[in-house]
């Protein structure tokens, strides 16, 4: 499962605690499912996606809270493609 190998990384102490204000580590099923606030699941799935393209190396700023979703993922998708 993906939270297995995120704990592989240390992912609870290196990304969740170092937040400001630090997240909560998220279940198996957290992006799977619907959340009660889609806004904080998209964030944290993109603060994610940051912290992982910069564990494997790649400088890539992690984004804002209220930047523009759409502007977001091409900023991902782009970085990917690199």
């Amino acid at each position: 499962q993906v939270s297995d190998k995120l704990k592989l990384l240390k992912y609870e102490t290196q990304f969740c605690r170092k937040q400001k204000p630090p997240m909560t580590p998220v279940g198996s099923a957290y992006f799977a499912l619907p959340a009660a606030n889609p806004n904080e699941q998209f964030f944290y799935f993109t603060s994610l996606v940051a912290w992982l393209l910069a564990k494997a190396g790649r400088k890539f700023a992690p984004p804002g809270q209220f930047d523009d979703p759409n502007a977001t993922c091409a900023s991902i998708l782009a970085e990917l493609k690199n």
